[in-house]
C-alpha cells in the first residue's frame, strides 16, 4: 500500500463533508481527490457512512459543524452561573450594575462556547462563537426576553 504523497495538511483547503450529520469526514488530497487519512473516495465514504458527502471548502466546512452547536437562550439559576464562573477562569468576563456576561473557555465544537449572562436578577445560558460583542450579547437576551413575553400575554 502507498502512502499519501507528503503534502501539508494545512495547506489543503477541501475536504469531504457529511451533509447529513453537519461534519467533516476527512481532508481532500488535491494530487488524488483521495481523503487524506481514510484513502477513500467521495462516493466510497457516501457508502460508509450512508450519509450525502460532498466536497467543500475547508473554512466553509467547520463553519457549517459548528453551526449545529448553537442553542437558543435558556434560563439559567444563579447557582449554575456563579458554578461556571468558578470552574475556569472566565473568558471576556464583563459586568455592569444590570448586566453581567462571560464564556467558558473550554470549546463546545471549533469556536464555540457556552456564554453565561446576568441580567438584573434573571440568569441565562447559550452557545455561541466565541467573543461575541456585549452588544450582540445583550441583543440575544432581550430578544428572549420579548418573545418570552409575548407568549406570555398570548397565554
Amino acid at each position: 500500500m502507498q502512502d499519501n504523497p507528503s503534502i501539508a495538511a494545512d495547506l489543503i483547503q477541501t475536504v469531504f463533508f457529511d451533509m447529513t450529520n453537519r461534519q467533516f469526514v476527512d481532508l481532500v488530497n488535491p494530487n488524488t481527490k483521495l481523503g487524506v487519512y481514510s484513502h477513500k473516495t467521495l462516493n466510497e465514504l457516501a457508502i460508509e457512512y450512508k450519509a450525502e458527502i460532498v466536497e467543500m471548502d475547508r473554512k466553509k466546512a467547520y463553519r457549517l459543524q459548528d453551526e449545529k452547536h448553537i442553542t437558543a437562550v435558556e434560563e439559567a439559576t444563579g447557582e449554575y452561573f456563579n458554578e461556571m464562573l468558578n470552574v475556569l477562569p472566565p473568558c471576556q468576563w464583563r459586568r455592569d450594575r444590570d448586566f453581567e456576561h462571560f464564556f467558558l473557555s473550554e470549546r463546545i465544537s471549533g469556536s464555540i462556547v457556552l456564554y453565561l449572562v446576568r441580567a438584573g436578577e434573571r440568569y441565562f445560558k447559550f452557545q455561541d462563537r466565541e467573543r461575541m460583542e456585549s452588544a450582540d450579547i445583550r441583543k440575544r437576551i432581550d430578544n428572549y426576553l420579548a418573545t418570552t413575553a409575548q407568549m406570555l400575554q398570548a397565554a
